[in-house]
């Protein structure tokens, strides 16, 4: 038991010990260097303390005032803490990296319609390659449109376009009413591909003033079935005739419409159809042009999605034309037609010999 407060001896600084030689005597020397020093700290002290009163007092009140927990500094942290932190800052500068080098929206988007169509593209050579090789007189029709310049730059891509003993005839259906545009986009893609189209004409007619004088020039106003009949089934049906054609690529694709929403890439008949573009869609077709830059109907540019006849052609807007049948909207306006009659020729022949 420690005796009470005022039975403790006052503990004082013991003076360090002056130095001493080997006799035990004291070292005047030292003794008068360690005075010195001792004075000189105590008159800094008190010069100190005289000098700052304010820094003092404020010292003082930091001292009183209720601590402040600080944070461990790094020499104190334990192993598991500076791993942590590593792993920290790790993350954020893998963060920063990819926020400069990740692409943008539109980037990725470009990226996925370039695969897809090189995807399609890919799927529609081969079944150009497929029908050339299993069928003996394959042709192809076109109307020049979007998804049949698609079609053409494919064949000749695949070397099935020329004059060659491999080579796909191209037939041209013209209907003596088509758009002057549609006549030259055919010659300019002759010369571009290197290849000759078979033109068929109306039976009996080599120009318009001879259709006028054969069938009259309002035969569409007072029967379009009957015009349809004479200006494009009949040619169609006997270029299938003279050509022995045993397969017939065309630009047929679901999208069209309702009555075309089921097709397949091949189809039996007398003929069968080869619908190579059935699973495209009117957007996958202007992806090929723009990415291939493939030149195009100069009508598109003025409004046209799809072009037939002057009289059954109009412009669509533009933000229509990628919606379901949008690309066919503009055609037969106003009639509830949706087909020519040349992908229902088998229903018409009958027809024609009457």
């Amino acid at each position: 038991k420690l005796p009470s407060r005022s039975l403790r001896r006052p503990l004082t600084r013991s003076r360090p010990h002056a130095s001493r030689d080997r006799k035990g005597r004291e070292d005047p020397s030292a003794a008068a260097a360690m005075s010195s020093t001792s004075c000189l700290s105590s008159a800094g002290a008190a010069s100190r303390a005289s000098s700052f009163p304010g820094q003092q007092r404020q010292r003082q009140r930091k001292e009183s005032s209720s601590p402040v927990l600080a944070s461990p500094s790094p020499s104190r942290r334990s192993p598991q803490s500076h791993c942590r932190h590593a792993q920290l800052r790790q993350q954020r500068a893998s963060a920063f990296r990819l926020r400069a080098t990740s692409p943008s929206i539109e980037m990725l988007n470009e990226t996925s319609k370039e695969a897809r169509v090189r995807a399609l593209t890919d799927q529609l050579k081969a079944d150009l390659l497929r029908t050339k090789a299993h069928f003996q007189r394959p042709i192809f029709t076109t109307a020049m449109i979007a998804g049949d310049v698609v079609i053409l730059d494919a064949l000749h891509s695949c070397g099935l376009l020329g004059d060659g003993p491999g080579a796909v005839p191209v037939v041209f259906m013209d209907t003596l009413h088509l758009f002057n545009e549609t006549l030259e986009f055919l010659e300019d893609c002759e010369q571009r591909y290197n290849f000759k189209a078979l033109r068929f004409l109306p039976d009996g007619c080599e120009d318009r003033k001879a259709w006028n004088a054969k069938y009259s020039s309002d035969l569409y106003m007072t029967d379009i079935e009957k015009y349809d009949l004479h200006a494009k089934v009949e040619p169609l049906n006997r270029a299938l005739t003279e050509l022995e054609v045993d397969a017939w690529i065309n630009g047929r694709r679901r999208d069209h419409g309702h009555d075309r929403a089921m097709l397949d890439v091949f189809e039996d008949g007398k003929q069968a159809k080869v619908n190579v573009l059935a699973h495209w869609t009117f957007r996958d077709c202007w992806d090929y042009l723009e990415i291939n830059k493939v030149p195009y109907h100069p009508l598109h540019d003025e409004g046209y999605p799809s072009i037939g006849d002057l009289q059954s052609t109009l412009p669509v807007a533009k933000d229509k034309w990628f919606e379901y049948a949008g690309e066919r909207s503009g055609r037969w306006s106003g009639n509830s037609k949706t087909e020519c009659g040349i992908h229902t020729f088998e229903s018409k022949t009958s027809e024609l010999k009457q």
